[in-house]
């Protein structure tokens, strides 16, 4: 087999830079897809409603407000469904 590799021009650094660079995408979309979208999620991190200045705990559940400021759950006014 490695003979093979060898002779054939296989180039084994490309094939994990490959890896790699799905690798990372997979990894960034698994952190960053939940909040693409305007759902209720939880916190993360630590950090600061913007409406009711209360702290917000790791853990809690969150929604993007209107401005795109992550606040409490029920502090989030609620959205108007269109027909």
């Amino acid at each position: 087999m490695k003979i093979f590799f060898q002779k054939s021009g296989f180039d084994k650094s490309k094939m994990f830079q490959r890896f790699d660079q799905v690798y990372h995408l997979f990894a960034f979309l698994m952190v960053y897809l939940p909040v693409l979208h305007d759902d209720i999620m939880k916190a993360k991190f630590k950090t600061t409603c913007s409406e009711c200045n209360a702290p917000i705990k790791s853990g809690e559940e969150i929604a993007k407000n209107p401005a795109g400021k992550w606040v409490h759950k029920y502090c989030a006014p609620e959205s108007e469904e269109l027909p």
